[in-house]
């Protein structure tokens, strides 16, 4: 492959990626599912495309359909957690 044909395919991807997120933010309030599980996803979907342009494409979709909670690190509020517990 060219240099030009590559970049080409890996811009391609990042603007198919946006599309593709931009749809899920307009669907859902809030993720429903780790970013790293997106990541995987899209990589699966668009084989060309980058973590940094993945990276690019979640921020640029953010923005874009004005979803907040999609930017914010951290485990997200009302998501189960694993509880211990101590033998009585």
């Amino acid at each position: 492959k060219s240099l030009a044909s590559k970049a080409y395919t890996t811009s391609a991807a990042v603007t198919d990626c946006l599309r593709w997120l931009t749809s899920e933010m307009r669907q859902h309030e809030q993720p429903t599912q780790p970013k790293p599980a997106y990541w995987k996803a899209a990589k699966a979907k668009f084989p060309a495309l980058s973590q940094k342009g993945f990276i690019r494409a979640w921020e640029a979709a953010a923005k874009a359909t004005n979803r907040a909670a999609w930017t914010k690190p951290g485990r997200k509020r009302g998501s189960p957690t694993k509880s211990i517990r101590r033998p009585s």
